[in-house]
């Protein structure tokens, strides 16, 4: 089968609710999605000042190489969500493995994407929450700035965490649809 494997945000774990629904969703379309902990996260170990960026690039490295070796999982068929932090996490992780099919980059915290961007092959869909004006700029910069085939979904009047059913639908919908 093939695999997504979801990275969390900062104050998020691998029960972030709308990893939760995406990972559900893709189950449905023969789709395996494989959430983490981050250190220091949900059920991890350590505390979340443990989770600086190199840490969550070696958690994140870890499951994908468990994950690979699952007799029922396609190592042809990797995709990759990040939101939040585990974004940025994401983007740089994806710009180190050419063969990944698949990446959903969800509001990512970001500051130094335009070399990840350059580098990402996997073809990208870059999902916004337009009222997180915080992170615009950063995000057009990805947009601009990236390499591989992608699309930037602009979701009008929500926040980062979705909380309205319709923006949420959106996200979701759009995701599925990107990792399938």
């Amino acid at each position: 089968y093939p695999v997504v494997v979801f990275a969390h945000g900062t104050d998020s774990s691998a029960q972030s609710s709308r990893n939760l629904t995406i990972s559900r969703r893709i189950a449905k379309r023969g789709i395996i999605g494989a959430r983490l902990d981050f250190t220091g996260h949900g059920k991890s170990e350590g505390t979340p000042a443990d989770a600086n960026d190199e840490q969550m690039m070696a958690d994140l490295h870890t499951v994908m190489r468990a994950v690979v070796q699952l007799s029922e999982v396609d190592p042809h068929r990797i995709g990759l969500v990040g939101s939040g932090s585990g974004g940025l996490i994401a983007l740089h992780y994806a710009a180190q493995i050419p063969d990944l099919k698949a990446l959903v980059i969800r509001g990512p915290v970001c500051g130094r994407e335009t070399v990840a961007a350059r580098m990402i092959k996997a073809p990208t869909l870059i999902v916004h929450a337009e009222q997180d004006t915080a992170l615009f700029d950063a995000v057009q910069t990805l947009d601009r700035e990236m390499a591989a085939p992608h699309e930037m979904l602009r979701i009008a009047n929500c926040n980062r965490l979705y909380t309205d059913p319709i923006s949420l639908e959106l996200m979701v919908n759009a995701s599925v649809d990107w990792l399938a």
